[in-house]
């Protein structure tokens, strides 16, 4: 025996010399495996095997691989056995590692969004076979921005971690599985369980998680998330309705105040009109980075006989096609969603060139009035009147 198969199987040597092969080498699958068993399989040829072997210094098994080899004299009879073996474990150690690295997310050791997705995608596809329903629940925490902006990042982190920990010791009497799939949000998944189970999991996970405040040196911050559920059943086409659903649930959640439950119902009109929504804004960052808001102005008559000339400057959308929008179509949505500042801000340097053109090219006296609406949602926003 050298060194290295000394230090695998425990054992010295000298110590080994002279005991039957059974109490030096022992080998473990689902059972305990006996040296011999493999000298009748070895008589031919080498044998390649891949074991647990027991160390007798640790008391542990060790995994190995290796061979056994037959020895034979010069006129080819059999006179024994050559055993090599080579410690397995540290690699294996290692390739589960990584595979728990690639599945997991290294912040809250939860399933990442990947590994969630294909949990995801297994539940749909068993429910199309037996028809059975299984529960979506995403939890997006309220507010997580103010908690990193003031507390910093590092508080940020821990409490994402601090809730992943509440999720999982909530006591809910059913198999259920956790991910982080988003920057602040984590999904959780009930399988085989009704919508009214599922409501009341959720509840239970919402009080765990609300119970106690979050601690961040003298701060003490309370815990608010937004709760949106969807059921997977036979009629779930894939994982990507199902998050845009489960998305479109937390968000009327949160746009409702947050600290609530949203259970998503695709026949509600609210969740058609936010789909709707949410393509403006998607139409409306474009038209920003392309340059696609344009003016108009139209006269204001007075009533009375007055000294000055009065303009209106209004403002229109023009499409991927050179269409004109108006703006009843797009400003509620711009207003609803935070975008209004930035179009206004807009709208007053385009205003400014518009009416400096006017005066020079088109002759319009320096005492018109041009008038210029901005909307109420851009008023708070203290960078407006320094812009």
């Amino acid at each position: 025996m050298n060194t290295k198969a000394q230090q695998i199987v425990g054992i010295e040597e000298q110590k080994a010399i002279g005991n039957p092969a059974y109490r030096v080498v022992q080998f473990k699958d689902k059972k305990e495996i006996e040296l011999f068993d493999f000298i009748d399989d070895c008589y031919k040829e080498s044998t390649a095997i891949e074991y647990q072997l027991f160390n007798r210094v640790t008391k542990e098994y060790v995994h190995v691989s290796g061979n056994i080899t037959s020895v034979r004299d010069s006129e080819n009879n059999f006179s024994g056995v050559v055993l090599t073996l080579t410690d397995t474990g540290e690699m294996k150690e290692l390739v589960k590692r990584v595979k728990f690295q690639s599945s997991h997310d290294n912040l809250t050791n939860l399933m990442n969004r990947i590994s969630f997705i294909e949990y995801v995608d297994s539940l749909i596809n068993i429910s199309k076979k037996d028809k059975s329903t299984h529960g979506f629940l995403a939890i997006s925490i309220d507010r997580f921005k103010v908690v990193n902006d003031t507390c910093g990042h590092m508080a940020g982190d821990e409490l994402l971690r601090n809730i992943s920990y509440r999720i999982k010791d909530c006591d809910i009497n059913n198999e259920f599985i956790i991910g982080r799939i988003g920057g602040d949000e984590f999904g959780v998944l009930f399988k085989n369980s009704s919508l009214t189970t599922i409501k009341h999991y959720t509840k239970s996970i919402k009080r765990s998680i609300s119970k106690n405040d979050f601690i961040w040196g003298e701060k003490e911050c309370p815990i608010y998330c937004s709760y949106g559920i969807v059921t997977i059943d036979e009629n779930t086409t894939d994982h990507h309705s199902l998050f845009a659903a489960i998305d479109d649930s937390c968000a009327i959640a949160k746009e409702n105040g947050g600290n609530r439950i949203e259970i998503y119902n695709g026949a509600d009109n609210k969740y058609n009109r936010r789909r709707g929504e949410m393509e403006w804004i998607h139409k409306l960052k474009d038209a920003i980075s392309n340059d696609r808001f344009v003016l108009y102005y139209q006269e204001i008559l007075a009533v009375e006989k007055s000294s000055s000339k009065k303009l209106e400057i209004l403002v229109r959308l023009k499409d991927e096609n050179g269409n004109i929008i108006q703006p009843s179509d797009f400003i509620p949505s711009a207003e609803r969603y935070g975008i209004m500042p930035i179009i206004d801000k807009i709208i007053i340097e385009k205003s400014i060139a518009a009416c400096r053109k006017l005066i020079d090219e088109k002759g319009i006296d320096d005492n018109v009035i041009f008038s210029v609406n901005i909307s109420g949602t851009s008023i708070p926003d203290k960078s407006l009147p320094t812009f």
